[in-house]
């Protein structure tokens, strides 16, 4: 889940200071109109800036925070939210629950239950923190203490959407399919444009064999989340289930144009068409999805060389130049946030970050990075030669 939903789902911390401190309240208003207006960089200088004019104030550190996540940037968010437990601002409980939250982006998913962990101590019935400790737990594979904690806080709030949806996630893993239709249709009925009740409720009557009321839900999700190709995907299933080949074909292909590396599009693609007569396509599709699958085998085993062997840079670095060599690039940008905050005192990860921007033709990123580098590593030969390279 996007840390702008968890955002919605729970209320941020507000500051309780005195009204006479307008100039800093008008500030943050500022920072929220220009994240909705997608300004998220000038947010993000502005958000930043007031956590320095005013230290002491929770508000810009929770909204410069997220920001740090939206744009991609972990480390910067950790660090901010460290700094904000040593200024002591009376929130700890919040931003021990963030640093879960930005942990549990990056996938590492026992460190951020350290940290959730960590919050409830401080704040036992601190709902966002119990919110957060049930996904890290069902991402784990703990589905019933994570449930446990899911009915709890609906106890608490029974016309939560967002509860009733991931309720719901959790009784369809464990095959309780009744009680996960149920809950993904009460999630709808309280929040009727929430698109993953809309998406998970199509699946589930699409795998029961009920296509005509899937291809409904999974239209409606479509419309909801137009770039989300898993959506085209099962809508496509759907309709050709339907026998409505035309709409579905077009929903294939717009589900790969989407997202062309979608190995199970490409196949559901290709047997389709093999279905339906077209066999060049069908040929083709299905030796796109046997070449995917060959490289997701390949990132596999690389990745599982670093898991094996975390100290090993030379893993490490066959894995980033393999997912470079693929144009992998978010995934690359991941993993190697991965290894900055595992060791933060080693030049190196920094540099092959940048690498990664520069190969996706983010200049801009490339020499915020060598910059931030070269401030915390100023003796380093190898920030400084790269810092010249990149100026040349």
């Amino acid at each position: 889940m996007s840390s702008i939903l968890w955002l919605a789902l729970f209320t941020a911390v507000s500051s309780s200071g005195p009204s006479s401190q307008a100039t800093y309240q008008d500030q943050i208003e500022n920072v929220r109109s220009l994240i909705r207006n997608q300004a998220l960089e000038e947010a993000l200088v502005l958000a930043t800036s007031l956590v320095d004019a005013e230290p002491e104030r929770p508000e810009a550190y929770f909204l410069a925070g997220d920001l740090y996540r939206h744009v991609w940037r972990p480390r910067e968010a950790i660090e901010l939210f460290e700094r904000g437990l040593k200024e002591d601002l009376g929130t700890p409980a919040d931003l021990h629950r963030e640093i879960a939250v930005t942990l549990a982006e990056l996938r590492e998913w026992d460190e951020a239950l350290s940290h959730v962990e960590r919050a409830l101590e401080l704040s036992p019935d601190h709902a966002p923190s119990v919110f957060t400790k049930a996904m890290l737990l069902s991402q784990k594979g703990t589905r019933g203490e994570a449930l446990r904690l899911y009915e709890g806080l609906l106890a608490l709030d029974p016309d939560n959407a967002s509860l009733h949806f991931r309720v719901g996630e959790i009784q369809e893993s464990i095959n309780r399919l009744d009680e996960a239709e149920a809950s993904y249709r009460r999630a709808i009925q309280l929040a009727p444009d929430l698109h993953g009740a809309r998406f998970r409720l199509g699946q589930l009557l699409l795998s029961s064999g009920r296509f005509q009321p899937a291809e409904r839900e999974l239209n409606k999700a479509v419309r909801l989340s137009v770039d989300h190709a898993p959506s085209h995907h099962e809508l496509a299933k759907a309709l050709d289930a339907l026998e409505r080949h035309a709409k579905a074909k077009h929903h294939f292909e717009r589900a790969l144009e989407l997202d062309p590396n979608f190995g199970p599009a490409h196949l559901s693609y290709g047997n389709f068409a093999n279905r339906t007569g077209d066999r060049e396509t069908g040929r083709a599709q299905l030796e796109t999805f046997q070449a995917l699958e060959e490289i997701e085998a390949r990132i596999a085993a690389l990745s599982q060389a670093v898991e094996r062997d975390p100290e090993n840079f030379v893993a490490k670095q066959a894995l980033i130049d393999h997912l470079l060599k693929l144009q992998r690039f978010p995934l690359a940008l991941r993993m190697t946030q991965r290894f900055v905050l595992a060791d933060r005192n080693d030049e190196r990860y920094p540099l092959m970050m940048a690498s990664i921007y520069e190969a996706w033709g983010r200049e801009a990123d490339a020499k915020r990075t060598l910059s931030d580098a070269a401030e915390r590593f100023p003796d380093s030969e190898e920030v400084r030669e790269r810092r010249k390279r990149g100026s040349s």
